[in-house]
């Protein structure tokens, strides 16, 4: 069953192959300084240096597999290497609404590579998803999608347009991830296909808590999310068996800060241009549980558990966050693009 059809078509040739990467790594890079949140910036002497940047990862399909990087480019949408861009594939069910690793943890153990056609630029490429479930990897060429019809599909209350990515794809996605003892063989959970973000700009719609200019593709919220290793380690400590910054999923792993001191950050800059706004603290929820490396839920409910017990947010936190789960890492929205890479300096105010 594809994806039901609005009358807007997608841009025919090599838009969606092209648009997708290059104008994001190109156009955007151009203009480094481009200021995406309103707020503007405390003046130099507010910075303070707290840290370097440790692990930097983009997830080209939500739910799925990380791809770690030596550097990678910060535009609105989120990190991206060429076409290959943050949370742009999603699973959805055939009402057009996302999964993700709460309902079908498999797709943890899906994996996104970029192939580049003439075996160089990552702006030209074949998408190429692989799991150890399906022994023939999926290849989907964003030309093939150029003459597919534009849908909106709904991620965590929003909307956001999608293309289908045929029903080769749809196929082959739930062979990856659809469990039939969990989810049935005929069921609106069991019936998934595989969405693309068609534009080189979101048109998602903004929420209170992740206004515009702040929300990724197909994120939960907003574009970034940010980890420090001594807020994981300080969850460590409390733990019978440790967890890995992969069961949290963050862009950017921080290693310098000490534990917790991200709740107190209004700005972050990475390197000398990646300039970002904290938006919310990041809430946590079952998701969390699934080992990354399985796929299979904690029957003990750990980290989450343990994380309640410790880091629940207070009143402010609370209305920021339109909810009340513990939290971990913060959300954040760009305020200038640029490069980052492991190694960079980062600064706070």
């Amino acid at each position: 069953m594809p994806l039901l059809p609005e009358s807007l078509s997608a841009a025919p040739g090599r838009a969606l192959a092209v648009a997708a990467g290059a104008a994001v790594a190109v156009g955007l890079g151009v203009t480094a300084a481009r200021r995406l949140v309103r707020d503007r910036p405390p003046p130099e002497d507010r910075w303070r240096r707290v840290g370097t940047l440790a692990e930097l990862c983009v997830f080209p399909l939500k739910s799925g597999l990380p791809v770690s990087a030596e550097s990678l480019f910060a535009s609105q949408e989120g990190v991206c290497q060429g076409a290959l861009r943050d949370r742009v594939f999603v699973a959805v069910n055939r009402n057009g609404r996302f999964v993700s690793g709460r309902s079908h943890p498999l797709l943890l153990q899906v994996a996104v590579k970029a192939v580049p056609k003439d075996g160089k630029s990552l702006d030209d490429v074949v998408f190429e998803l692989s799991c150890s479930r399906v022994p023939t990897p999926l290849r989907v060429d964003p030309e093939d999608l150029a003459n597919l019809r534009r849908r909106r599909i709904t991620v965590q209350g929003t909307t956001v347009s999608a293309v289908d990515c045929g029903d080769a794809a749809a196929a082959w996605i739930r062979k990856a991830v659809v469990e039939v003892d969990k989810h049935g063989e005929a069921t609106e959970e069991a019936d998934l296909r595989l969405a693309f973000f068609p534009r080189t700009h979101t048109d998602r719609a903004p929420t209170k808590e992740a206004p515009k200019d702040t929300v990724g593709i197909y994120s939960d919220l907003t574009a970034y999310h940010l980890l420090t290793t001594s807020s994981l380690a300080a969850l460590n400590a409390k733990l019978a068996s440790p967890v890995t910054a992969r069961h949290f999923r963050p862009n950017f792993v921080v290693d310098g800060p000490e534990a917790f001191d991200e709740d107190n950050w209004t700005w972050i800059r990475i390197g000398d241009k990646a300039m970002f706004r904290v938006i919310m603290p990041c809430g946590r929820c079952v998701f969390t549980t699934v080992d990354p490396e399985t796929g299979v839920k904690a029957a003990d409910c750990e980290p989450l558990r343990t994380l309640n017990t410790f880091r629940k947010p207070n009143e402010a936190q609370k209305k920021a966050m339109g909810g009340s789960s513990p939290m971990l890492g913060v959300r954040m929205g760009l305020y200038a693009t640029g490069e980052v890479a492991v190694g960079d300096a980062v600064y706070v105010a």
